[in-house]
């Protein structure tokens, strides 16, 4: 795992003061970053206001379409305002079969200034108990 860029503490975080906050790759960087944008609700940080998502206000939303649309909506709205290092080809919503209050986003992204254009995905899964943390 090549470092790169961007430092901070990021996913994974390991037993030890180094792996949880050591240096990261750039990929590692940008995913607790994403996760941290879309789950974290709109003005619920006080230095900044303006960080993080509508997406947790939808908690008791129904599981239809419209509401997965508003998440894929939301997810590149938010991501392209707040997360400069990356830009979002696409987002996939899936309900898994057997668990209806379950939304599995799918993140397709790139890293800006990555030499090869490499896509990576970020799955990330929402239910009423990750929403409302």
């Amino acid at each position: 795992m090549a470092l790169g860029r961007f430092t901070g503490p990021a996913y994974p975080f390991g037993p030890s003061w180094a792996l949880t906050l050591g240096p990261k790759s750039d990929l590692e960087t940008l995913f607790t970053s994403i996760v941290n944008i879309i789950t974290t609700p709109v003005g619920s940080y006080p230095p900044d206001p303006f960080l993080g998502s509508e997406i947790p206000n939808l908690v008791f939303e129904p599981n239809d379409g419209a509401t997965r649309n508003l998440i894929r909506h939301f997810v590149k709205r938010d991501l392209g305002r707040q997360e400069p290092r990356a830009v979002v080809r696409s987002v996939r919503t899936v309900v898994p079969i057997n668990e209806p209050n379950t939304v599995v986003v799918t993140i397709a992204f790139q890293i800006v200034g990555d030499s090869e254009g490499r896509v990576f995905s970020a799955p990330i899964e929402f239910n009423t108990l990750s929403l409302a943390a």
